[in-house]
């Protein structure tokens, strides 16, 4: 018998469009089959993840089915996002107070907000109704895109509009209300890509040399990876090399509130490839053009060429996990 019902908390993913908010959530749900799982402990309450609502259902077994068939899900629809509810029973606590050890749930609603919703304060007021409540609120970017910069510059635009759409809707509201309740929410700022960009950038090599590919911890293991989480989003790692990116990624960190985490993943491991519809010649998913016959991609698909091998997907889980209280 359950002497305590679940936390619950709403998580909005947001960010532009092609940034990869889709995959993250279909790889984070099907890396949260296989994560927390210790099959040499005796557990009476074992972790475990089940699917509340049809929508998660159809992102948490749908979409993870089509990775497993090493394809990719289709674009978020541009409409007013469904709920997709989980609820994760057994969640590990390794908080070092009274409770460390016990095993709790919690309830949570992902909303998948598609990038053309983000364009306009009408736009997110009429098909984000839940933004208000929204209790996380993960800001996911790929860095390796060539308009990155220019994402930075528009992330800050991109954060002032949450503000408004989320506590500036009430003139009666005191602006000290309104620094309180921007303020007490969770911020998660996740770069995406990692796999692409530490071929590319020796600084991320360094970071991520002792940290690939992202083990699924267990149980006994949560205290050593909350530490590498812990390093990773610490000011002088993923802070600093953003605030590196010029003034408008600067503009965008310090405009947040102080409790913000940050997350480098990848949600595939790899880079996933489009065949020529000419020559039926691979080509990797950033070449617009085939490199044997020079075909225009056009509406061609892309695939993986292996299983996912997610990198630190996790983590924003995770530290929405420890802000709860529950881990």
């Amino acid at each position: 018998m359950r002497l305590f019902k679940p936390k619950e908390r709403i998580v909005a993913v947001i960010g532009y469009p092609g940034h990869g908010k889709t995959v993250f959530l279909t790889s984070l749900f099907w890396d949260s089959l296989f994560t927390l799982r210790d099959p040499f402990h005796d557990e009476r309450q074992p972790y475990s993840v089940h699917a509340k609502t049809e929508e998660a259902g159809k992102v948490f077994y749908g979409n993870a089915k089509a990775l497993n068939k090493k394809e990719l899900p289709p674009p978020n629809p541009r409409k007013e996002p469904e709920p997709a509810t989980l609820l994760f029973e057994g969640v590990p606590c390794v908080s070092r107070r009274w409770w460390q050890g016990s095993r709790q749930s919690i309830l949570l609603t992902f909303y998948d907000i598609a990038g053309e919703l983000v364009t306009s304060d009408d736009w997110l007021r009429r098909n984000a109704s839940f933004l208000p409540n929204a209790t996380d609120i993960i800001f996911l970017f790929d860095p390796v895109r060539e308009d990155f910069n220019e994402s930075m510059l528009l992330a800050g635009e991109l954060r002032d509009r949450l503000y408004r759409v989320i506590v500036d809707g009430n003139p009666k509201k005191s602006e000290w209300r309104k620094k309180i309740e921007w303020e007490r929410r969770h911020f998660i700022i996740a770069l995406s890509k990692i796999d692409e960009l530490r071929t590319q950038d020796d600084w991320w090599a360094d970071v991520t040399d002792k940290r690939w590919p992202g083990y699924a911890p267990s149980p006994s293991t949560l205290s050593d990876y909350f530490h590498e989480m812990d390093e990773l989003s610490s000011p002088d790692k993923l802070g600093h090399w953003l605030a590196n990116k010029g003034q408008s990624a600067h503009e965008f960190i310090v405009g947040l509130p102080p409790n913000k985490h940050y997350c480098a993943l990848s949600s595939l491991g790899h880079q996933p490839v489009w065949d020529c519809p000419q020559c039926s010649t691979p080509n990797l998913h950033t070449l617009q053009k085939c490199t044997q016959c020079h075909t225009v991609r056009g509406n061609a698909s892309l695939r993986l060429t292996r299983k996912p091998e997610p990198f630190r997907v996790r983590d924003p889980l995770f530290w929405i996990f420890r802000e709860a209280g529950v881990m």
